[in-house]
């Protein structure tokens, strides 16, 4: 098929670059950390990356990939952190206890609005399908004096924008 799809474009007077993509050297950044406010943290305080970085020095790609292979290899679960160790991250990134417990305020509040989200989004949906129809009847029945109240009577939410 690459074959035929060559001499496809070279008859038309098109010719087609191969193009790739390459890698030399790879330079890594270390972003310290700081309180976040992704509500996806299981417990407590949520961390994540600051905008300061240090910059390490650049290294050859395949070095950089052969050192990464073996810090990753088994089991992914050093990458979680637990309630202690962020706390001593964020205390390190110069927040207090105050701002620890307003940020678990802040996240169990979207938590909870995020719950009452999903309990209503059934819901919802219905309520989308009767506003859309009830916007549909307004355009193909144009309505005469009074129409309108009966109709909001029967349905309120179909006319309700």
């Amino acid at each position: 098929p690459q074959e035929e799809q060559d001499s496809w474009n070279s008859q038309n007077g098109k010719t087609k670059p191969k193009q790739s993509v390459s890698f030399d050297r790879i330079t890594v950044r270390e972003y310290s950390m700081t309180l976040g406010d992704n509500p996806s943290c299981s417990y407590g305080p949520p961390v994540q990356l600051d905008w300061d970085y240090d910059e390490n020095d650049s290294r050859d790609v395949d070095e950089f990939e052969d050192a990464r292979s073996k810090e990753r290899c088994g089991n992914l679960r050093f990458l979680c952190i637990n309630y202690w160790d962020r706390c001593k991250i964020i205390q390190a990134a110069g927040h207090g206890e105050r701002d620890i417990k307003n940020a678990e305020r802040k996240v169990n509040r979207t938590r909870r609005q995020r719950d009452t989200t999903r309990f209503f989004l059934p819901v919802m949906k219905v309520e989308h399908v009767v506003k859309s129809a009830g916007r549909k009847i307004k355009r193909v029945v144009k309505p005469e004096k009074g129409t309108l109240d009966n109709i909001s009577e029967t349905c309120p939410t179909a006319l309700k924008q």
